[in-house]
């Protein structure tokens, strides 16, 4: 899906395994993608978004070993003549709140459910580079973000 990324773990290695095959656009992007998908109705008629999912979306589809992760953050001021696309991997706090942040499930405080949240955050943070990839949100931009990515990858 979109929005979700399931982790396993095999020893050291971490992999992304499949979620529900889902995505959610907002009208103005629909037809880039509208080839390659099925349309499945409206996800939020107050939001302007569509649920599609892939037209192969019955094929399976098995986990992949990750090599790293990147956490997507807006620029602090967006300016339409701005290209900067920044690349920084995180450690310490940042790493920690990154990875805390993306996972955690504000409703369920348990103490069991804290500490298996910061052993898994441990096992990520040791598992995994993590960075935080900062660009602005636009299409013409998508393939230097993409080599951005690439540049990073081992």
């Amino acid at each position: 899906t979109d929005d979700m990324l399931r982790l396993t773990f095999d020893g050291s290695e971490a992999f992304a395994q499949p979620g529900p095959l889902r995505l959610k656009l907002n009208a103005d992007t629909v037809p880039i993608y509208s080839d390659a998908l099925a349309y499945r109705g409206e996800w939020s008629p107050d939001a302007g978004k569509f649920l599609f999912e892939p037209v192969d979306a019955t094929e399976p589809h098995e986990g992949v070993r990750l090599s790293a992760l990147f956490w997507l953050e807006r620029p602090e001021q967006e300016d339409a003549a701005d290209d900067t696309i920044t690349l920084e991997r995180l450690s310490g706090l940042d790493l920690f709140a990154v990875i805390c942040a993306s996972t955690m499930n504000s409703r369920v405080h348990t103490p069991q459910r804290l500490q298996r949240q910061l052993e898994f955050a441990k096992r990520v943070g040791d598992s995994l580079p993590v960075y935080r990839l900062t660009y602005p949100r636009r299409h013409d931009l998508l393939d230097k973000v993409v080599h951005t990515i690439e540049s990073a990858l081992p």
